[in-house]
């Protein structure tokens, strides 16, 4: 299992509360802000670290 240094949440900008929610394989991963101090907003985090599809 790789681990992935997870990002920030780009909308709340909290470090300890993102997810992978869902490994979308060569497309990177499916990230989400979870927890009692998530936002809840959800990400793509793409196999170059950038982000995208930001809801």
């Amino acid at each position: 299992m790789v681990h992935h240094k997870l990002p920030v949440c780009p909308v709340c900008q909290r470090e300890d509360t993102v997810v992978i929610h869902e490994d979308l394989g060569e497309n990177g991963h499916f990230c989400m802000c979870s927890g009692p101090d998530g936002c809840g907003s959800t990400f793509v985090l793409n196999p170059d670290g950038s982000l995208s599809d930001i809801f």
